[in-house]
């Protein structure tokens, strides 16, 4: 109580710059509690920088912390991380921050959208031949040149991806080298429509793309005070 009156009176010279993510979260449960979270806005922002934290405890509590004090970027910005730097299960820390406020749709939210984006990593990593092969065979060999490669690097989508976080298996696919050249036969009738089984370009575009996305989006959650609210999402999508 004694940093929210220092802040709302003005008195920086005794606001610290800097707390663990723990001394956030009672904060924001007091400024919840005596709705002081316009107050604090500006405060808020440096308070809520996640990018040190790296337990999955310590961005649990920033994330409840940005939930009570209304903090749509920062929210944002947290589940991301939460999502894409964590491969383990939500549901050690999910029942502390229920009992302050946070609704149990979030950790389902999260999740639902890990479970996506492991989705679309083995979509964008996937053998795009939607043809029969030709009589060359060009196809077949040229998918099993990649899926070799695939397997030595360990991003066969086969295999089980929740093992690893997503953001490194994002990095291992970027540092994959191009495929090996497959030869062609240019008798072959159909040459002129050989394409390799991945296009490196198209891939690194799209595995952008997916780094690129956002984290969960505080509007527009439901539960608590937040049922189907009528506010308007702070962030586009």
């Amino acid at each position: 109580m004694t940093i929210i009156c220092a802040v709302i009176h003005h008195r920086n010279d005794i606001v610290p710059e800097e707390m663990s993510s723990s001394e956030v979260l009672r904060l924001s449960v007091v400024a919840d509690k005596y709705d002081c979270k316009v107050a604090l806005k500006h405060a808020a922002h440096r308070w809520l920088d996640h990018r040190n934290v790296v337990s999955l405890k310590g961005q649990m509590e920033l994330m409840t912390a940005s939930y009570l004090l209304d903090q749509a970027q920062a929210f944002s910005a947290i589940t991301y991380t939460m999502m894409m730097k964590h491969a383990g299960s939500y549901l050690p820390f999910a029942q502390d921050q229920i009992d302050v406020g946070v609704p149990w749709e979030v950790f389902y939210l999260l999740e639902a959208n890990r479970n996506s984006i492991y989705k679309q990593l083995g979509y964008i990593l996937s053998v795009k031949h939607e043809f029969e092969d030709c009589s060359c065979g060009f196809k077949g060999r040229s998918t099993y040149s990649y899926l070799g490669q695939l397997s030595r690097e360990g991003l066969l989508p086969s295999l089980n991806p929740s093992h690893d976080t997503a953001l490194n298996w994002i990095k291992k696919a970027e540092q994959m080298g191009p495929p090996s050249v497959v030869e062609q036969s240019k008798t072959c009738e159909d040459y002129r429509w050989h394409r390799p089984a991945c296009s490196r370009e198209s891939m690194l575009k799209d595995l952008q793309g997916l780094k690129d996305r956002k984290g969960l989006y505080l509007n527009c959650i439901s539960g608590g005070r937040r049922v189907y609210s009528e506010t308007p999402c702070s962030i586009k999508h």
